[in-house]
């Protein structure tokens, strides 16, 4: 079984609503526990503001490797990320994860 389908055999539902920026402040405000994309496609400066309300909400922004992001502010960087703002949750995908 992949770590992909260890992770979903463990969360009681899903969202896709094919904006991060939205999902991220979701992440922030409460209403999601997490999110994540661990496809690599993900733009930089497509995720940045929504990082930075995250982090401003106490909440934590990683790659799949529980490395925080430090990539340069341009339209070539992509990465992968997983969001929560509560830790115990961003601890418990990284573990399942076990970084990809």
């Amino acid at each position: 079984m992949s770590k992909i389908d260890r992770l979903c055999k463990t969360v009681s539902s899903m969202r896709i609503l094919g904006s991060v920026a939205i999902e991220l402040c979701y992440v922030a405000d409460g209403t999601y526990d997490a999110f994540l994309d661990v496809r690599g496609n993900l733009r930089i400066v497509d995720i940045s503001a929504a990082k930075l309300i995250i982090e401003e909400s106490n909440g934590v922004v990683t790659d799949e490797k529980c490395k925080s992001l430090n990539s340069k502010l341009n339209v070539i960087d992509r990465t992968s990320i997983i969001a929560s703002c509560n830790k115990n949750v961003h601890r418990e995908i990284i573990e399942i994860l076990g970084g990809i």
